[in-house]
């Protein structure tokens, strides 16, 4: 089985954009997603948007449909951001406005959406698996989600699924990230029962999995915080890989200790392959990826060490230290980066 440019599986946003205030209705954020399908990691482009009415609509026709859908667009390029630079070295506050695409249409009579996006956005969306600092989302799961906001709601925990695997966000500040209004369900029994509730419900589902749990945070007699506590990621492998789109990538088992007994080096990658999955909550397909990169070869091993060392000196100054190990991995041992790009271009 192949996996053509049209069956994309897996959709990617940089952590900055997910985590920007932008309030999204449901089909807006399905039209959101079908174009984040048409980019490939591997491309060095923006590709336009192409998507047939079907795969948002789900056979739902007449007018009302269409012209949910029309809104839905004209809401995606009305939709003014407010985004953190990707680059390094920027000062704090610095911030680029720009917006998702730059034109998008509706033609009810070939049945397709089709735009651009916008050129400052390519940072936030391209090449993000060799720059680091991203999140991945299976589409499958996505488009499950039913609830007004689940979605943004999706894409904000996952990206807080590595480190701690926790957020705790002011109820405040939640709310400007979802709803571009911080003010809005003033009570807070409305804002769970309305928002919370229903949404939490869609995560722990059997259909998605997401076993969010979370917990009012009070000053004095008023919820003020909520803290989510977020699952590992290190026991999820990709579609792609369970599906058996890409040969040459092997899900690991949750063992990775050799069974070689009397190699020292074979000893030591052993070591240092269970805290990838246990303190960087690598998945298995990664550390199959890296365990046969270095093999037990002990130049190769000392190089892994020393650039795991690097990444977790400044482990409290990166928003997603296991992601930022990965890239740099990718750029210091060829292995890894020609087993990424076999699965990137799947």
């Amino acid at each position: 089985m192949n996996l053509t440019k049209a069956e994309n599986t897996i959709v990617f946003q940089h952590n900055h954009l997910i985590r920007t205030q932008m309030k999204m209705g449901h089909t807006e954020a399905r039209v959101f997603v079908e174009a984040l399908r048409c980019i490939h990691q591997s491309n060095d482009e923006l590709p336009p948007i192409r998507i047939h009415v079907d795969a948002i609509l789900h056979g739902e026709r007449g007018g009302s449909a269409y012209a949910n859908l029309k809104q839905a667009c004209r809401d995606l390029f009305d939709k003014e951001l407010n985004l953190e630079p990707v680059e390094g070295g920027n000062k704090k506050g610095s911030f680029i406005l720009t917006r998702i695409v730059s034109d998008i249409s509706l033609d009810t009579g070939t049945g397709y959406v089709t735009g651009n996006f916008a050129p400052l956005i390519k940072p936030y969306l391209l090449q993000l698996t060799k720059a680091g600092n991203f999140t991945s989302a299976d589409i499958e799961t996505l488009l499950t989600l039913k609830t007004p906001n689940a979605q943004r709601f999706y894409w904000l925990l996952k990206s807080y699924q590595y480190g701690k695997h926790e957020y705790a966000p002011t109820l405040e500040s939640l709310k400007y990230i979802l709803f571009n209004d911080e003010f809005i369900y003033p009570v807070f029994a409305d804002f769970k029962r309305y928002v919370l509730e229903p949404i939490m419900k869609e995560f722990t589902s059997t259909e998605v999995g997401f076993m969010v749990v979370w917990n009012p945070i009070k000053t004095g007699r008023k919820v003020t915080s909520i803290h989510f506590e977020i699952p590992k990621a290190d026991t999820l492998v990709p579609r792609q890989l369970s599906l058996g789109l890409n040969p040459e990538i092997k899900p690991a088992t949750n063992t990775v200790v050799p069974t070689s007994k009397d190699s020292s080096s074979t000893d030591k990658a052993a070591t240092i392959l269970n805290s990838l999955r246990k303190k960087w909550d690598f998945a298995p397909w990664q550390l199959t990826i890296v365990k046969n990169a270095i093999g037990v070869d002990n130049v190769k091993y000392t190089k892994l060490r020393d650039t795991m060392s690097a990444v977790n000196a400044d482990w409290d100054k990166l928003d997603n230290p296991p992601a930022v190990l990965w890239a740099r991995l990718k750029k210091e041992f060829t292995q890894v980066k020609k087993a990424c790009d076999v699965y990137e271009k799947a």
